[in-house]
Formats: structure tokens, sequence, C-alpha cells
């Protein structure tokens, strides 16, 4: 009794740690999560929350309001057909055309249905499609993720894009989560949730100096 007890106890922790989404096997074997900062131009300063073993690479040009930053990762193990997962923060004036046309209005349609799924509360299109609202530290908005059609099977990707705003500016992007059927496979492996607690981890800093970044990349922290 004295073995199966501490690993009894184990077996509940580990079961804890899955349901948390952004903290899974794979990840927590890398180092976990870490806050970092990007500077992508005026009002758009931010931190989030990024793989501790990965730079966040970034591109500031003083000569444009627009800056971007974001991560790319091999999925495991590199012997198989993983694809990559990766996700991208880009910056916009609410008000800019570029906004308004590509990124403002990325609502669920009136008639998409209502879903439970992992704690969060979805809505899915007649396309299958799922719409995740995203409440992030200081602003909000929606994630919509979809699936590849066409094409070969075996790398067939699942995407997600997103954007969430303050009353002037917005963070917006996009994440490839890997082929479809390695992320059916690896069910310890749940890059979706990791990808929405990544966005609900974001906050808005106060504006500082670019720190000499210009279109070169360089992490800031």
């Amino acid at each position: 009794m004295k073995k199966i007890f501490p690993l009894a106890l184990l077996a509940c922790h580990l079961n804890t740690i899955a349901q948390t989404g952004i903290a899974n096997e794979y990840f927590l074997k890398r180092g976990g999560f870490e806050e970092k900062i990007a500077n992508l131009g005026p009002g758009c300063r931010i931190k989030v929350q990024a793989p501790k073993w990965k730079r966040l690479s970034q591109r500031y040009q003083d000569s444009e309001y627009r800056g971007m930053a974001g991560f790319s990762i091999p999925m495991p193990p590199k012997s198989t057909n993983g694809g990559e997962w990766g996700i991208d923060f880009n910056c916009f004036r609410t008000n800019e055309e570029a906004f308004q046309e590509s990124w403002a209005n990325r609502y669920p349609p009136p008639d998409a249905r209502r879903e439970k799924r992992s704690e969060r509360e979805v809505f899915i299109d007649n396309e299958g499609n799922t719409f995740t609202p995203i409440k992030a530290i200081d602003a909000k908005g929606w994630a919509l993720t979809f699936d590849d059609t066409t094409g070969d099977e075996r790398f067939r990707t699942r995407h997600l894009r997103y954007c969430i705003k303050n009353e002037k500016n917005a963070i917006c992007g996009s994440s490839n989560m890997g082929y479809i059927q390695y992320l059916k496979r690896r069910k310890n492996i749940d890059i979706q949730g990791i990808t929405l607690n990544i966005l609900e981890s974001i906050e808005f800093l106060e504006d500082t100096p670019p720190n000499g970044i210009r279109a070169g990349q360089q992490p800031e922290s």
C-alpha cells in the first residue's frame, strides 16, 4: 500500500494538470510557460504567456504603426508527420481599414449552435467551424477554429484565427495547430486549449520606446 498510494496521488495530479489545457504532458516536460513582452507599436506593447523554451521573435518598425511577433514549434515526435504549431500577434488600430475589412467582424452567425467544450462555451456554425469568445486581461474578442477539407488527409491542418481589442487597438493573428490526424491521435496535447489560454493571457501595457528594434527580429525579453 505504501507504494500504491503515492502513485494514486500522482495519477490524480496529472489528471488535474491535463484538464487545465495550458499545462499538459509535452509542455510540462519542456519547461512550461512564462510571461514575455512584445512591443508591437503605439498602444500595442503586450505581455503574454508563451512557451518558456521558445524565443518570442518580434519586429517593430518605427516608420510604420503595425508590429508583429510570434513563435513556431515543430510538433513532437519529430519522426512522425505532426505538423507545426505556431501563433502570431499583429497590432492594428481598430479604426483602420485593414482591421475593419479583415478582422473586426469575426463573430458566430445567428444560427450557430451553442456547446460546452472543456469548460468553455463555444458556437458551431453549419460548416463545423468553431467560434470561441476570448476574455483577455484587459480586452476581449473571438477565435475562429477551422480545418482543412481538401488535399492529402495526412497533411490537412487545423487553423485558428483570432482578434482581441480594447477601445483603440487590437491584437489579431492566426495559429496553425498541426496536422489534424496527429492532433486526434495525441490526446495528451491540447493545442487548441493551449492557444486559447495564451490569447486570454494577453495584457496591454503602457508604451515604451522600441529599444532599437527595427525590421530584424529580436525579442524584448
